[in-house]
């Protein structure tokens, strides 16, 4: 057993090798043009770059995500936002984990650095990566992430990259990704989850979210691949959570919403870290709470 598991992580690792080799190969040609799109509009630095993979590794990718009602699929159900995540108890599956492994490789997160122009970038896919997985109904309301990362607060979230794996998305079934600046004056693009399309973007500057619900079949869903990198500080950076924010055009019900969605998200860090809870009793308890409001009929 100890043997295979070896061989399978050396496998990983050979195919995550020539995986960052080739999407370097691909990317550096243009990079200078990148640069300049990526940097266009220093309010939300961002790009958007289609056929981002190898197509037969973009549909391996997707092929295993596992189907809903699986037992690897953490349910993200609350105020605001409803979708799946992966739960890292589980070994990733074997053509995801090594993307993940070339995304966070040194020649990749070169890239990357040169791309945003911001050094020393730290990848991380033990604790922060993840599989979403949106289906019919989900949405997440516009945020700034977390600045920090979950388990370290000396290292600060910087660059986000999200790539989309859906292979027969129509453009009626919505959850395109809002990208507004973090005063939520505007939205400056929409980008529509197509297959194999990726967006990269600084996290600290960029707003964002897919906030109306996806209009997809119930046996579909809005799949993405999540990657994030950091920068080390030599001190403790005070924790940022999740900052969600209404649209200007949102009704009040709404905004209601989203306003006892962050003050239950205050809820559940303060019942874990200020009583040594675990984080499935504080989220039994944040989850008391929200029931309780939900009475207030605040849907949209």
């Amino acid at each position: 057993m100890v043997c295979n598991n070896g061989h399978f992580k050396f496998r990983v690792r050979v195919l995550s090798f020539k995986i960052a080799e080739e999407l370097v190969a691909q990317l550096e040609p243009l990079l200078d043009q990148n640069i300049v799109e990526f940097h266009g509009n220093e309010q939300t630095p961002h790009i958007v770059i289609d056929e981002f993979l190898n197509e037969d590794l973009a549909q391996r990718a997707e092929s295993e995500f596992p189907p809903i009602g699986d037992a690897r699929w953490n349910y993200n159900f609350h105020f605001n936002e409803k979708k799946l995540g992966y739960n890292l108890d589980y070994e990733l599956p074997p053509s995801v984990k090594s993307l993940v492994e070339a995304l966070s490789s040194k020649p990749f997160v070169g890239y990357l650095e040169k791309l945003t122009k911001i050094d020393y970038l730290v990848p991380d896919y033990n604790h922060s990566t993840a599989m979403h997985y949106a289906l019919a109904g989900g949405f997440i309301n516009l945020h700034m992430d977390p600045n920090v990362h979950v388990s370290n607060h000396h290292l600060e979230r910087r660059v986000n990259l999200l790539l989309y794996l859906n292979g027969n998305w129509k453009e009626s079934f919505g959850g395109e990704l809002q990208i507004w600046d973090s005063d939520v004056t505007k939205c400056y693009k929409k980008v529509l989850p197509a297959f194999n399309r990726c967006i990269i973007f600084d996290t600290k500057k960029v707003m964002h979210g897919f906030p109306d619900p996806i209009t997809c079949p119930k046996d579909d869903g809005r799949k993405a691949i999540v990657m994030y990198y950091f920068t080390r500080h030599n001190i403790s950076i005070t924790q940022r959570i999740t900052d969600y924010k209404a649209r200007p055009s949102d009704s009040l019900p709404v905004k209601i919403k989203i306003y006892f969605g962050r003050v239950l998200l205050y809820v559940f860090y303060f019942l874990r870290d200020h009583f040594n809870l675990s984080q499935d009793t504080a989220g039994k308890l944040t989850k008391f709470v929200e029931t309780i409001l939900s009475l207030i009929k605040l849907r949209k």
